[in-house]
Order: C-alpha cells, then structure tokens, then sequence
C-alpha cells in the first residue's frame, strides 16, 4: 500500500470518526468524495473543510468545558447576573400588579411560557417577553460605569434617557412598559418637567426605581464610590434619604454576596443593617437619620420572619407584616428592599425556579422583585444555563434582546476587572 493509499485510508477513518461524533454531513459527503473518479478539488476541498470542521469542534469542546470550570469557580457569573435579571423581569411584567389571590390562579400559565393579563395602556406594544424599565435602566446604569462617567445623577440619567430612545426605535415611538414618574421627562426632556418631578420625588414617599437599576452597583468595588453612586442612582429620579438608602442597601447586599464574599444569603440582612449602622457618620440631616432607623428596625423585623413554605400555589407567608399589604408588594422603596432582601435569604440554590415563583406569588409589583432576586442568583451561579437542568430553556428563547443583554455583560465584566 502506497503512501497516497495510505493517507487516503486515514482520511477516510478520520471522517468516519467525525460523522459518528457529530452527526454531520460532512462524513458521508467525504466517503463519496473519496470514491469519485477524477474528483481531485472536490477531495481537497474537503480536506480544508475536514480541518476547519475539527478545529471548530475542538474550539466548542473547549469553550464548554471553559464555561462549565467558570460556572463551578469563584468566579462572578456576569451574564448569569444580567441574562436571570431580565428573565425575572420579563417573565413577572405579564403579570405585574396582579393581587396574591389571583395570582394563584395564574400559575400554570406563567410556568407554560412567556404570557400576559396586560390590557389597555399598559398593554400597548408590549409583547410577551419583552423586559421592563428595571432591565432598561441596569443596562444604561451599567454603561455609564463602563464608560467612566462620574456617577453624577445626571450622568446617570443621560444614559437612561439614551437606553430608553433606543426601545423607542425598537417598539415603534411608544418605549416599553414601565418608568413610572420620569417617563414624562423622558417623552419631552424638559427640565421644568424634570425638576418638579424630582420636587415631588423628594416628598416622598419614594417608589422602588432605584433598587430595581440599583442591585449593578454592588460591583463598584470602591467602598466611598459605591456609596457616592448608590445615592446618585437614587437622586436620578427619587432624591428623598429613604430612596437614596434603599439604592445602597441593595447594592451594599450585592456587594456583600458577589464581590467581597464576607457574607452568605442567610445572613444578609443583618448585614445590610449592619452597613447601614457603618455610614452614620456620613449623614448631615435629621431626616436622614430617621429615614436610616426607620428602615433599619423594618429589616431587623423582616429577619424574624420565618422562611416562606408553600401548599401547591398557595404561599404561606404574612403579606402584612413582609410588605405592609395583604394583596402584595407595592411599588415604594422600603418594603421592595424588605422583600428582596427577604427572599435572597430564604432563595433555594438547589431550585432557583422555586424561589422565582414565591416571588410571584407575592402578588403586586412582582417584575422588581423578580428581578433583583434572579440577577443575584444568576451571579452566584447557582441558575444552569448550560444544561438547563434547574431552570426551563424556553424563558431564554423566548426573551427579548438576549444577544444584547449578553453582550453588555461581557462589557461590564471586562470593566469589573479593570477596576
């Protein structure tokens, strides 16, 4: 045997090798190739398509076997963070603001797919797996600290008002669901507008915006910058003590999770509190000071509540005393921080999808909740997104804008370790 024949021989194995690993094409496309009189390019050909086919295969191989040693190191999960913050968002916006009692009923649907009770002008545009504002406004949050802005709140608020005219090309002039107060600057952007939104903001008593874009922030890595953002995220929109609190108690919370890694979830909210004890000193006003203990006995209550327990659909839990409301979660900063707090505490880290839908079963504004909840599990790395195997597929394939939420992750992360 010649040493073509020879060679001939070993490509052939090779590619009988290759069909039966990947099932491709290209096997059975090589044995004829090798049979056909005078068939020289076509035989070359695919010697360069064989190479590049077992390079590409290695390449993946490795790539798998790299995510899966980056998903089970100390690594942060970045696009855990970002992609299950969405996902929990996207998945409760259906559903926003419906009581406890309905909600019951609703949950074979949510657990079937992407679905919607929305109606009249909170349903306009809107399509099933479309994220809300508090996706939005992470994202813009996270590339204005990619961008090396100062933190300011306007600095802030000029990347949200260009993250927002984005979804405005995207969903025909009207921008998604969602903004609450701010969306009447954001349609016209006049400072009056601004200012006496802010005015009215200030009075209280602050709405959740700045913890459902706030939770980014733990990952500033500098302690004063942390704290200087954190109270900018809130002055965006919401420039009142307890808004500006409930911003860097969530953020203090990621922080304390993710990045320094000097506290586990049953005890994050006696840390949080602790936190809030450390940054007295840094307080001018009166107010401030009550608004500080008024939210610190509310956790220090909120962490004597007992872990949530379910029978079926129905979530035993005292709705009273967690948030102040036997139908749900409102939209206001004190009992939002209290109830994600509460449910990062009491999260299953074996069935992520469990304590996804305890928070929907809360009732009310669930798509804040959801969210901060999720992106937090995300990053701990505890949500399987490569085999699935805790958490359905189909609320990724079926979610709004994943390449682009992937791809400011992967930003953001780069910008984390530049630090």
């Amino acid at each position: 045997m010649g040493p073509l024949s020879i060679f001939l021989v070993l490509i052939f194995l090779l590619s009988m090798w290759r069909a039966f690993l990947m099932w491709h094409a290209f096997g059975s496309l090589m044995v004829l190739s090798l049979f056909c009189l005078g068939g020289r390019i076509l035989f070359w050909n695919h010697i360069i398509l064989f190479a590049k086919e077992c390079w590409m295969w290695r390449y993946h191989q490795t790539r798998g076997k790299h995510i899966r040693s980056f998903r089970n190191s100390s690594e942060i999960d970045f696009i855990g963070f970002f992609l299950f913050g969405a996902v929990g968002d996207a998945l409760a916006l259906g559903v926003e603001m419906v009581n406890a009692t309905r909600m019951q009923t609703l949950m074979n649907d949510i657990r079937s797919g992407y679905f919607s009770v929305r109606t009249g002008k909170y349903a306009i545009n809107y399509v099933a797996g479309q994220y809300s504002d508090d996706t939005e406004q992470t994202l813009s949050n996270a590339k204005a600290l990619i961008h090396l802005t100062d933190g300011s709140a306007d600095d802030l608020l000029q990347f949200a008002c260009a993250e927002y005219d984005q979804s405005v090309s995207w969903w025909h002039q009207y921008g998604r669901q969602g903004h609450g107060s701010i969306k009447a600057y954001l349609e016209n952007r006049s400072p009056d507008v601004l200012s006496k939104i802010r005015e009215k903001n200030a009075n209280g008593p602050p709405g959740n915006a700045p913890i459902m874009r706030g939770a980014l922030l733990g990952f500033i890595k500098n302690p004063i910058d942390l704290r200087r953002i954190t109270f900018a995220n809130a002055d965006m929109t919401h420039p009142h003590p307890t808004a500006r609190f409930a911003s860097y108690g969530i953020a203090i919370a990621v922080h304390g999770l993710i990045v320094s890694r000097e506290v586990t979830r049953p005890h994050i909210i006696k840390y949080v509190c602790e936190n809030f004890e450390a940054i007295k000193p840094y307080l001018h006003t009166q107010p401030e000071h009550v608004c500080l203990a008024i939210m610190s006995d509310w956790l220090a209550r909120i962490n004597e509540e007992p872990a949530p327990t379910r029978e079926g659909d129905y979530l035993h839990i005292d709705r009273k005393v967690l948030v102040d409301n036997p139908n749900g979660l409102g939209a206001d900063a004190l009992t939002t921080l209290g109830a994600v707090l509460y449910f990062v505490k009491h999260l299953d880290p074996k069935s992520p999808w469990t304590t996804f839908e305890n928070c929907v079963l809360l009732g009310g504004d669930v798509d804040t909740l959801a969210s901060v909840v999720m992106s937090i599990a995300g990053a701990q790395g505890l949500i399987d997104w490569i085999n699935f195997s805790n958490w359905p597929r189909w609320t990724i394939d079926g979610l709004e804008g994943v390449d682009y939420i992937c791809e400011i992750a992967t930003q953001f992360e780069h910008w984390f370790y530049k630090q």
